[in-house]
């Protein structure tokens, strides 16, 4: 699964763009479309049919690291 060229969300107060992404049932506790957590080692984004694991992402056009990821998703839970 490959999003869209130049796909982009908002975590945290940052513009991430999504460069590679795998499909993956939906955990149940992500219930609404654009929900997202981090579980295990991955990070998980609700959709409408499903869910997707975040592979491969970029913020301000620098390569994120997983640790970089999920610091967004912290701090976008506070």
């Amino acid at each position: 699964l490959c999003p869209a060229p130049g796909a982009f969300t908002e975590i945290g107060g940052a513009t991430v763009t999504v460069l590679r992404a795998t499909a993956e049932p939906p955990p149940n506790f992500l219930e609404q479309p654009g929900e997202a957590a981090w579980i295990g080692d991955r990070a998980l984004v609700r959709t409408q049919d499903g869910a997707v694991r975040l592979d491969l992402v970029e913020r301000d056009g620098v390569p994120l690291a997983p640790s970089g990821l999920r610091a967004l998703l912290d701090v976008s839970r506070s």
